[in-house]
Protein backbone atom coordinates (compact mmCIF):
# COMPACT_ATOMS: atom_id res chain seq x y z
CA UNK A 1 0.00 0.00 0.00
CA UNK A 2 2.81 2.39 0.94
CA UNK A 3 4.59 1.63 -2.37
CA UNK A 4 1.38 2.34 -4.30
CA UNK A 5 0.90 5.69 -2.52
CA UNK A 6 4.51 6.74 -3.15
CA UNK A 7 4.38 5.67 -6.79
CA UNK A 8 1.17 7.61 -7.46
CA UNK A 9 1.68 10.42 -4.94
CA UNK A 10 3.30 12.89 -7.34
CA UNK A 11 0.58 12.47 -10.01
CA UNK A 12 -2.13 12.63 -7.33
CA UNK A 13 -0.80 16.03 -6.21
CA UNK A 14 -0.80 17.22 -9.83
CA UNK A 15 -4.39 15.97 -10.17
CA UNK A 16 -5.29 17.92 -7.01
CA UNK A 17 -3.96 21.05 -8.73
CA UNK A 18 -6.10 20.33 -11.79
CA UNK A 19 -9.21 19.87 -9.58
CA UNK A 20 -8.53 23.06 -7.59
CA UNK A 21 -7.94 25.23 -10.69
CA UNK A 22 -11.61 25.73 -11.74
CA UNK A 23 -12.55 26.31 -8.08
CA UNK A 24 -9.97 29.07 -7.61
CA UNK A 25 -10.96 30.59 -10.97
CA UNK A 26 -14.54 30.86 -9.76
CA UNK A 27 -13.46 32.29 -6.39
CA UNK A 28 -11.07 34.78 -8.04
CA UNK A 29 -13.72 35.95 -10.51
CA UNK A 30 -16.24 36.40 -7.66
CA UNK A 31 -13.68 38.17 -5.45
CA UNK A 32 -12.65 40.68 -8.13
CA UNK A 33 -16.26 41.42 -9.09
CA UNK A 34 -17.47 42.35 -5.60
CA UNK A 35 -17.50 45.61 -3.66
CA UNK A 36 -16.26 43.84 -0.52
CA UNK A 37 -13.38 41.86 -1.98
CA UNK A 38 -11.56 41.13 1.29
CA UNK A 39 -14.24 38.70 2.52
CA UNK A 40 -13.30 36.17 -0.22
CA UNK A 41 -9.56 36.82 -0.03
CA UNK A 42 -8.96 34.25 2.74
CA UNK A 43 -10.55 31.47 0.63
CA UNK A 44 -8.57 32.70 -2.40
CA UNK A 45 -5.32 32.63 -0.34
CA UNK A 46 -6.06 29.12 1.01
CA UNK A 47 -6.72 27.68 -2.45
CA UNK A 48 -3.59 29.36 -3.78
CA UNK A 49 -1.57 27.81 -0.95
CA UNK A 50 -2.95 24.33 -1.78
CA UNK A 51 -2.15 24.74 -5.48
CA UNK A 52 1.39 26.08 -4.91
CA UNK A 53 2.11 23.36 -2.32
CA UNK A 54 0.98 20.62 -4.71
CA UNK A 55 3.23 22.06 -7.42
CA UNK A 56 6.21 22.14 -5.04
CA UNK A 57 5.74 18.69 -3.52
CA UNK A 58 4.84 16.68 -6.65
CA UNK A 59 8.31 17.32 -8.09
CA UNK A 60 10.00 16.73 -4.72
CA UNK A 61 8.29 13.34 -4.30
CA UNK A 62 9.05 12.25 -7.88
CA UNK A 63 12.75 13.11 -7.52
CA UNK A 64 13.17 11.74 -3.99
CA UNK A 65 11.70 8.32 -4.80
CA UNK A 66 13.01 8.11 -8.38
CA UNK A 67 9.54 7.90 -9.89
CA UNK A 68 9.93 10.64 -12.51
CA UNK A 69 8.20 9.73 -15.75
CA UNK A 70 7.47 11.29 -19.13
CA UNK A 71 3.74 11.17 -18.35
CA UNK A 72 4.28 12.87 -14.97
CA UNK A 73 6.44 15.61 -16.50
CA UNK A 74 3.89 16.35 -19.25
CA UNK A 75 0.92 16.15 -16.84
CA UNK A 76 2.69 18.61 -14.52
CA UNK A 77 3.43 21.03 -17.39
CA UNK A 78 -0.19 20.93 -18.61
CA UNK A 79 -1.50 21.50 -15.06
CA UNK A 80 0.88 24.45 -14.57
CA UNK A 81 0.13 25.96 -17.97
CA UNK A 82 -3.65 25.70 -17.47
CA UNK A 83 -3.49 27.25 -14.01
CA UNK A 84 -1.22 30.15 -15.00
CA UNK A 85 -3.03 30.94 -18.27
CA UNK A 86 -6.56 30.85 -16.87
CA UNK A 87 -5.66 32.84 -13.75
CA UNK A 88 -4.12 35.55 -15.93
CA UNK A 89 -7.18 35.50 -18.23
CA UNK A 90 -9.37 36.28 -15.20
CA UNK A 91 -7.03 39.18 -14.35
CA UNK A 92 -7.27 40.46 -17.94
CA UNK A 93 -11.09 40.23 -17.95
CA UNK A 94 -11.21 42.40 -14.82
CA UNK A 95 -8.84 44.96 -16.37
CA UNK A 96 -6.06 44.31 -13.83
CA UNK A 97 -3.39 43.51 -16.43
CA UNK A 98 -3.18 44.28 -20.18
CA UNK A 99 -4.28 41.57 -22.65
CA UNK A 100 -0.89 41.63 -24.43
CA UNK A 101 0.72 40.06 -21.33
CA UNK A 102 -0.81 36.75 -22.42
CA UNK A 103 1.69 36.73 -25.32
CA UNK A 104 4.53 36.80 -22.76
CA UNK A 105 3.05 33.83 -20.86
CA UNK A 106 2.44 31.74 -23.99
CA UNK A 107 5.93 32.57 -25.29
CA UNK A 108 7.47 31.43 -21.99
CA UNK A 109 5.64 28.11 -22.14
CA UNK A 110 6.18 27.21 -25.80
CA UNK A 111 9.75 28.51 -25.83
CA UNK A 112 10.45 26.28 -22.82
CA UNK A 113 8.79 23.20 -24.36
CA UNK A 114 10.40 23.59 -27.80
CA UNK A 115 13.91 24.37 -26.54
CA UNK A 116 13.70 21.52 -23.99
CA UNK A 117 12.70 19.09 -26.76
CA UNK A 118 15.53 20.23 -29.05
CA UNK A 119 18.07 19.92 -26.20
CA UNK A 120 16.80 16.41 -25.39
CA UNK A 121 16.93 15.40 -29.07
CA UNK A 122 20.52 16.69 -29.38
CA UNK A 123 21.47 14.67 -26.29
CA UNK A 124 19.61 11.58 -27.59
CA UNK A 125 17.28 11.55 -24.55
CA UNK A 126 13.53 11.22 -24.14
CA UNK A 127 11.61 14.38 -23.24
CA UNK A 128 12.57 15.94 -19.93
CA UNK A 129 12.03 19.62 -19.03
CA UNK A 130 15.28 21.60 -19.22
CA UNK A 131 15.33 24.55 -16.85
CA UNK A 132 17.66 27.53 -16.98
CA UNK A 133 18.22 29.22 -13.61
CA UNK A 134 16.78 32.66 -14.43
CA UNK A 135 13.90 31.15 -16.43
CA UNK A 136 13.00 28.97 -13.45
CA UNK A 137 12.73 32.04 -11.21
CA UNK A 138 10.63 33.88 -13.82
CA UNK A 139 8.27 30.90 -14.08
CA UNK A 140 7.93 30.82 -10.28
CA UNK A 141 7.13 34.55 -10.23
CA UNK A 142 4.53 34.09 -13.00
CA UNK A 143 2.98 31.32 -10.91
CA UNK A 144 2.47 33.56 -7.88
CA UNK A 145 1.75 36.76 -9.84
CA UNK A 146 -2.05 36.31 -9.85
CA UNK A 147 -1.95 36.05 -6.04
CA UNK A 148 0.05 39.28 -5.77
CA UNK A 149 -2.28 40.96 -8.28
CA UNK A 150 -5.35 39.80 -6.36
CA UNK A 151 -3.93 41.15 -3.10
CA UNK A 152 -2.86 44.40 -4.79
CA UNK A 153 -6.36 44.92 -6.23
CA UNK A 154 -8.25 43.91 -3.08
CA UNK A 155 -6.23 45.97 -0.60
CA UNK A 156 -4.83 48.86 -2.64
CA UNK A 157 -7.64 49.46 -5.13
CA UNK A 158 -7.18 50.80 -8.64
CA UNK A 159 -3.57 52.04 -8.32
CA UNK A 160 -2.06 48.59 -9.02
CA UNK A 161 1.49 49.90 -8.65
CA UNK A 162 2.92 46.47 -7.65
CA UNK A 163 1.01 44.73 -10.46
CA UNK A 164 2.28 47.15 -13.13
CA UNK A 165 5.86 46.83 -11.88
CA UNK A 166 5.62 43.04 -12.10
CA UNK A 167 4.04 43.01 -15.57
CA UNK A 168 6.68 45.25 -17.17
CA UNK A 169 9.59 43.77 -15.19
CA UNK A 170 8.67 40.18 -16.06
CA UNK A 171 8.13 41.12 -19.72
CA UNK A 172 11.63 42.60 -20.00
CA UNK A 173 13.35 39.69 -18.26
CA UNK A 174 11.31 37.14 -20.28
CA UNK A 175 12.56 38.65 -23.54
CA UNK A 176 16.15 38.26 -22.30
CA UNK A 177 15.71 34.65 -21.10
CA UNK A 178 13.84 33.61 -24.28
CA UNK A 179 16.68 35.01 -26.40
CA UNK A 180 19.24 33.26 -24.17
CA UNK A 181 17.50 29.86 -24.51
CA UNK A 182 17.31 30.20 -28.30
CA UNK A 183 21.00 31.16 -28.46
CA UNK A 184 21.94 28.13 -26.31
CA UNK A 185 19.92 25.86 -28.60
CA UNK A 186 21.75 27.22 -31.65
CA UNK A 187 25.09 26.34 -30.01
CA UNK A 188 23.79 22.84 -29.13
CA UNK A 189 22.61 22.22 -32.71
CA UNK A 190 25.77 23.58 -34.42
CA UNK A 191 28.10 20.64 -33.50
CA UNK A 192 25.41 18.13 -34.50
CA UNK A 193 24.94 19.82 -37.90
CA UNK A 194 28.73 19.79 -38.36
CA UNK A 195 28.85 16.02 -37.62
CA UNK A 196 26.14 15.36 -40.22
CA UNK A 197 28.26 17.07 -42.87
Amino acid sequence: MKGFLIKNGANALTALRVICTPIILFVTNSMLGRNYKQDLFILFAFLYFVICSSDYFDGKIARKYGIESKFGAIFDLIADFSFVVFMHIVMILHGIIPAWFMIVIIDRFFNFIITSKIENDCAGQSFKPRFDKLGKYISAVMYIMPFIMGADYCFFGQRLFITNMLVYGITGISVITSYSRIRNIKSAIAPKAHDVK
